[in-house]
């Protein structure tokens, strides 16, 4: 273990089980019933059944994601992925030490949706949370990491972020342990880059592929050439990937300017456009317009607070630079950025000046039978 990781072990002391239970009965509960609630206005069925969740529910999508969806039936899959998430608003009290970090994780919507989905951003998520909320605490926290990595591939240059932003020796533990567990990815066959690629040359915005990917309409601002629209019926990556640079290479002011007019769709939107919403009419607008507001303040307080947490700032600076010129014309592509913009803005609100110690004005919130104070007011150390 090493210097900078032990040290920083012994200045953050356990929190003791009578001051955990009952933060975490609070956490878990709020967590069972925001999706609760949230099943009352989305239907999770219809999705399993088209679009990406067949992919991975058949196979057809080669993930670490695929392995759990082919085998479990989707409402248990479903109720695990429910679990897992609850499960990192609980890590996130336990090792950041403030309950409303645990609390916003568990109930937020955005990705309480996804517990929903046959997708594997819950699972890729998570894990890539847990690996940095461990980073400091255990060394093996890489693994994570790197199951992440087999779960979506395009994370697979973040252990490499991580060291040469800290160049530390515990971050190159950090790095080789994710690289390691991550090795299996190189004989899995590539999740189309080429097509991907290639979309991010024209695409703007996803009217194109309303009717499927397997039935796209390409607007007439795509140029798209007969060659390249049988390379995109027959799945010919290679050639797709090849037609990509060579966009690029002739035509790089038109293919920046793309970029530059749908990135703003990464990162801005109410999160919710690809459910099934079981009601319309003005409920229906009410709630997508408190979505957005929500979805815009994680975004301005998030990144408010990672200008105090360098180490979260890496994932979200890595999600929000490495989709720029793939497809990335929907929300869900960022939402990775999310567990870490939620607890780096709660941290921000909730903490003084100084990191790691509690405002002194800061109340008790809860109290288990004769317990209070549920987050000691002592140092936690370190900048995550």
């Amino acid at each position: 273990m090493t210097r900078d990781l032990v040290s920083t072990t012994r200045r953050v002391a356990p929190i003791a089980l009578n001051e955990a239970i009952g933060p975490i009965l609070w956490i878990a509960g709020l967590g069972v019933f925001t999706r609760l609630l949230l099943l009352l206005i989305v239907n999770p069925s219809v999705d399993v059944f088209g679009g990406d969740s067949v992919a991975y529910a058949t196979g057809a999508r080669a993930s670490l994601y695929s392995l759990f969806a082919m085998e479990i039936p989707w409402r248990v899959l479903i109720m695990l992925q429910c679990m897992l998430t609850i499960g990192s608003g609980v890590g996130a009290f336990l090792i950041l030490r403030n309950v409303w970090a645990g609390l916003a994780i568990v109930a937020c919507p955005f990705l309480a949706f996804f517990d929903f989905r046959v997708l594997s951003e819950c699972l890729y998520v998570n894990l890539t949370f847990w690996a940095f909320l461990l980073y400091r605490t255990r060394w093996w926290s890489g693994g994570f990491l790197g199951l992440a990595i087999l779960t979506r591939a395009i994370f697979v240059l973040l252990p490499a972020a991580v060291f040469l932003t800290r160049r530390t020796r515990q971050s190159a533990i950090f790095a080789a342990t994710a690289f390691l567990i991550s090795l299996p990815i190189l004989a899995l066959p590539p999740t189309s880059p080429g097509m991907n690629l290639w979309i991010g040359t024209w695409e703007r915005d996803p009217q194109w592929y309303f009717k499927g990917l397997d039935n796209p309409s390409f607007p007439s601002y795509a140029r798209v050439t007969p060659e390249e629209s049988a390379a995109v019926a027959d799945g010919d990556d290679g050639y797709l990937l090849h037609a990509a640079v060579g966009r690029i290479e002739s035509n790089p002011f038109q293919v920046i300017t793309t970029w530059a007019i749908r990135y703003p769709r990464l990162w801005i939107g109410t999160r919710s456009d690809q459910i099934e919403w079981r009601f319309h009419g003005m409920g229906w607008v009410i709630l997508k317009c408190l979505f957005f507001t929500l979805n815009l303040s994680i975004l301005a307080f998030g990144a408010w607070g990672l200008m105090k947490r360098p180490l979260f700032a890496i994932p979200v600076i890595y999600t929000a630079l490495i989709y720029i010129p793939f497809h990335n014309d929907e929300t869900r592509y960022s939402l990775a950025a999310l567990p870490f913009l939620i607890c780096a803005g709660i941290l921000r609100l909730t903490q003084g000046p100084e990191m790691g110690t509690e405002r002194n004005r800061s109340p008790t919130l809860f109290r288990w039978g004769q317990l209070s104070a549920v987050i000691p007011r002592r140092s936690v150390g370190g900048r995550l």
